[in-house]
């Protein structure tokens, strides 16, 4: 059972995908047909046992929806059940869907729509979560609550099977992890695996610390100065719940002392990802460009690449672009003050281990540097 029935056409999948996962981050549970349908069944009974299931009915509304017959008859058995709706109006307006959509108006009532800016779905979700409180939907509230009858045994009898039966579930577990971890699944993989299976990848991401260290877990002791993030080792922190695979991404580097900074790629936890470090002129080695694998906490280096560019001066700061595709991730470096045609393309890496995860930065001892204006863009990989 699902708290929350999401409605959308397939042209509207991404932000419907968007939406439930910001939802399950708060708790929440949802349904949508992408994930959550199985092979085989009727799709149309897979549907209507979900929305007789659910509590809630957040309906994704945009020009495809409205002709869209799937999504008529999801609105109309919500209506049938007397669920309420939660209208969330994509590039089309309250005036608008009401007029294309007289049925639509009758089911709904006087539900309150939310409109979605041009840049996603992120500015509503405050909206939508004020809007499930008052509608006293709270996460957990689709958990069954029914009693399950106690066995017919004596007390000592009871005791005896739960003792075996706690026994041979803690082997079997004990087994399960020597297994997995034998096979590389750590804790921290399996909880990455999960999150991808109920969430799927983030979206599109801008980050000018405008909101402090809102969006970052670790890194206690670094500062937001001026929308900027002051970075001293030892220590990494990551993005908050946003995983990639294949992406884009670019920021900006001050090294406040020339030693270098650090980035991880595609974490799968804290002591498995590929670590990228450039060392400034005081570094070990300086000027260098280093890759690194780290499997369990323990460092494999990959590749070592010269930087041919001036990174002695404190006040320049340093443009990072990457470019992760599949087994293959591309470093470009640009510093402010040097011109264009010295930019270089660093050491192309190419390995397997980690094909996504989480994105963080750290420092070493005697490291610190600013970051700012960080974006990442999730890319589809070519067929």
């Amino acid at each position: 059972m699902s708290e929350i029935f999401v409605s959308h056409v397939e042209e509207d999948k991404d932000s419907a995908l968007e939406i439930a996962s910001q939802l399950e981050l708060s708790g929440y549970t949802t349904w949508y047909y992408e994930r959550d349908s199985e092979p085989g069944p009727s799709y149309l009974l897979q549907i209507d046992r979900a929305i007789e299931q659910s509590l809630v009915i957040v309906v994704l509304i945009s020009a495809d929806a409205l002709v869209s017959v799937q999504v008529t008859k999801e609105v109309i058995r919500a209506h049938e059940k007397g669920l309420p709706f939660i209208p969330i109006l994509k590039g089309i307006t309250h005036a608008e869907f009401q007029q294309r959509k007289p049925e639509w108006r009758m089911a709904m009532g006087g539900s309150t729509s939310i409109l979605m800016p041009p840049t996603g779905c992120q500015p509503v979700v405050p909206h939508l979560l004020a809007g499930l409180k008052q509608l006293g939907v709270v996460p957990g509230a689709g958990k069954s609550t029914t009693a399950v009858p106690a066995a017919e045994l004596p007390a000592p009898g009871r005791w005896k099977l739960k003792r075996k039966a706690v026994a041979l579930a803690g082997g079997l577990l004990l087994f399960s992890g020597i297994c997995f971890y034998s096979l590389g699944f750590t804790p921290g993989k399996i909880a990455l695996e999960l999150r991808v299976a109920r969430s799927g990848f983030a979206s599109e991401f801008t980050e000018n610390f405008i909101e402090g260290k809102k969006f970052w877990t670790g890194g206690e002791n670094w500062k937001v100065v001026d929308k900027k993030l002051q970075i001293e080792g030892p220590g990494v922190a990551f993005l908050k719940d946003r995983i990639y695979k294949d992406f884009i991404a670019s920021f900006d580097l001050q090294l406040l002392k020339p030693n270098g900074a650090r980035w991880l790629l595609r974490a799968q936890d804290e002591s498995n990802y590929y670590l990228f470090q450039l060392t400034g002129p005081q570094g070990n080695p300086p000027n260098v460009f280093k890759c690194f694998r780290y499997r369990r906490g323990n460092p494999q280096l990959l590749v070592l690449f010269p930087v041919n560019l001036d990174l002695s001066d404190p006040t320049d700061w340093i443009h990072i672009t990457i470019e992760a595709r599949g087994s293959q991730i591309i470093h470009k470096i640009d510093v402010t003050s040097q011109p264009k045609e010295k930019s270089q393309n660093l050491a192309d890496l190419e390995d397997r281990a980690f094909s996504y995860g989480y994105i963080g930065f750290g420092a070493e001892s005697g490291e610190e540097f600013y970051l700012a204006t960080i974006t990442i863009s999730p890319q589809l990989q070519d067929p």
